[in-house]
């Protein structure tokens, strides 16, 4: 071979080495693939090196490492994040009853969404927003006939309820616990009242049921001996619009709300 060949080889061998170099990253530090067909409707919600998390108007798409993709249906077009969660427990806000290895809270417009990544990507619970930052604070929606019990404007549970038969039965507005009775009729399994009672301190101008037969004011009202968060001893009414204003609750769940909030609690009650 001639000197000028060789020349070329070493060259040709030297440009190969750099392109190789060049070109190389390792798998730790390759980005994560984005997702097909990504479009301008796209924004990129959450990112953490193993996971992109995408949202494209009411479709949520998580993508990982592998280039899995996974998809999830959620109400709201246009959410932003406001906290991500790793390696929770049970017993700690948000969903103390949830394990989230990890997930991230997303607000919208009225709604804030819990949204596991793992162990499972699914929608955890969504609850209505709210700017209350109480270390116990209640909500309960007549509409949906759903409770919802946040720490420090964290959801920690949400419950099912039954509220008035009638709308104008069950107050509006915003209450506290005046009062946390065990077993208010006793312990008969039978009893109306069910198992608890925190009753609600209703101001005469927001009890729309208030008169008395002789047409004044029902002073069991603001001492929340009228209107209350109760069990019941008809569980199958649960759900739907039947009690007399009252917020009746599965007896099983309103054992464990009693042990959760202490007298002075507010409670806002909204349509």
């Amino acid at each position: 071979m001639s000197r000028h060949s060789g020349l070329i080889l070493v060259i040709i061998t030297v440009l190969l080495s750099f392109i190789l170099i060049r070109d190389y990253v390792p798998n730790s530090q390759k980005p994560l693939p984005q997702p097909e067909n990504e479009s301008t409707s796209q924004s990129l919600l959450y990112n953490d090196g193993q996971y992109k998390l995408y949202q494209d108007n009411s479709t949520l798409i998580l993508l990982d490492s592998e280039e899995s993709e996974l998809s999830l249906q959620v109400p709201e077009n246009d959410l932003t994040l406001t906290r991500k969660i790793k390696y929770k427990n049970t017993g700690a806000a948000p969903l103390i009853d949830e394990i989230i290895s990890r997930g991230v809270v997303l607000n919208g417009k009225n709604e804030s969404y819990i949204v596991g990544l793992e162990p499972e990507f699914k929608l955890l619970a969504s609850c209505p927003l709210v700017e209350n930052n109480d270390d116990h604070y209640i909500l309960i929606k007549k509409s949906s006939n759903q409770l919802y019990y946040y720490q420090k404007n964290e959801l920690v549970k949400e419950y099912q309820v039954s509220t008035g038969k009638e709308s104008f039965y069950t107050p509006e507005g915003s209450f506290q616990i005046a009062n946390k009775i065990p077993y208010p009729r006793g312990k008969d399994p039978s009893a109306p009242m069910g198992c608890r009672w925190m009753g609600l301190a209703v101001p005469y101008s927001a009890d729309k049921r208030g008169n008395k037969v002789d047409g004044g004011p029902d002073h069991r009202s603001p001492a929340g001996q009228k209107y209350g968060i109760h069990g019941t001893n008809d569980e199958s009414t649960i759900g739907i619009h039947a009690s007399g204003g009252c917020i009746r609750m599965y007896n099983q769940s309103v054992a464990e709300l009693y042990d959760l909030v202490p007298i002075g609690t507010r409670v806002d009650i909204i349509p």
